[in-house]
């Protein structure tokens, strides 16, 4: 089968991170380029992370374009592991990254796929640019948003608080909102890593003889889980992966996987700039034939199936498990 061309925005922290290896490894994506965006930390972090773990899983190919110049994913965006090696790439010049893209989604004619984890500002300014590129991708599947689950002020999600006017500009463009997939709170709340997750992750072994590629995956999210317990928040069961959840659905959407049991309805809706509401979504319009298609359920054991095997795939050819543990720790603190 032809793999899916794929294009990802980000801004990593950690669950970018697993987006981005899925997007590197599966067997279903042709990932074809990254660009970075701030929003879980600066810039400079976000795409330093970006370029330390294609490092470190050995897919130094992929391009890397930072675009525009954190409680929760700590002071870099990847606290947790000191085992992220040294760069041994460089980030294109920003200024490289829309003619890039451009002749990407004209190469691909249609065929395209764009994932958004982070703020919309790099998609946004993009289209406006090039506008009469919209109607030549196929998908654009966004982490964004939410309708009954917030993560700031009690009203809105970080990423479209982030930037409230570039998700406002795609989410209100009438050819944009017809190939939108959005991803947001209220279905990626329900993919937590549990206990046994974590478990698998090591794949039943412990931190001393664990891989380097698995030990890190690990402590990102051990060191993320202890920073969320220290929240004191109410119900909480485990940290939460959201950005993959807008990967990975596009699986089911092309017909690759028909086992992820994804549901979703059509909504319109506008998004808040007003400063008591800033990112929040409203007016919100249920069950129209030409609206966003919100994703409103999964399979969360076929999700974690799905990331899991790719962890597998990963680890065979991860370029840090070639390394010594003691080098990497070097590496790591070498910086970016």
């Amino acid at each position: 089968m032809e793999k899916i061309p794929l294009w990802l925005d980000c801004d990593p922290g950690q669950d970018d991170t697993v987006a981005i290896i899925i997007a590197c490894y599966s067997l279903h994506f042709n990932l074809l380029g990254i660009s970075t965006v701030h929003g879980n930390v600066s810039l400079h972090n976000t795409t330093c992370n970006a370029l330390r773990i294609l490092t470190a899983i050995g897919k130094t190919e992929i391009p890397v374009y930072p675009v525009f110049a954190s409680d929760v994913h700590g002071k870099t965006g990847l606290n947790g592991s000191n085992l992220l090696p040294k760069s041994k790439i460089k980030a294109k010049d920003s200024s490289e990254f829309f003619p890039h893209l451009a002749k990407v989604i004209e190469e691909y004619n249609g065929k395209l796929n764009i994932v958004a984890t982070g703020p919309l500002t790099n998609i946004a300014s993009f289209f406006k640019e090039y506008p009469n590129l919209k109607s030549k991708i196929n998908w654009l599947s966004v982490m964004g948003g939410g309708f009954n689950i917030f993560n700031i002020n009690n009203n809105a999600e970080f990423n479209y608080y982030c930037d409230p006017f570039a998700a406002k500009d795609i989410i209100q463009d009438e050819i944009l909102n017809n190939k939108m997939i959005q991803a947001s709170l209220d279905i990626t709340s329900k993919v937590f890593i549990s206990n046994k997750i974590q478990n698998d992750v090591l794949k039943g072994k412990s931190i001393e003889n664990a891989s380097n590629f698995r030990l890190m995956m690990y402590e990102l999210i051990d060191s993320f889980n202890k920073r969320m317990i220290a929240k004191k928040l109410p119900n909480y069961k485990g940290p939460v992966i959201h950005d993959p959840v807008a990967l990975i659905a596009l699986l089911q959407f092309l017909n690759v996987k028909n086992d992820l049991n994804f549901k979703f309805d059509k909504r319109k809706f506008d998004i808040s700039i007003e400063p008591s509401s800033y990112g929040a979504i409203k007016n919100v319009k249920f069950d129209q034939e030409d609206g966003i298609c919100v994703l409103t359920d999964l399979s969360v054991d076929k999700f974690w199936e799905e990331v899991l095997d790719v962890y597998d795939i990963t680890d065979k050819y991860a370029f840090m498990n070639t390394i010594s543990r003691e080098t990497l720790i070097q590496d790591f603190k070498d910086g970016c």
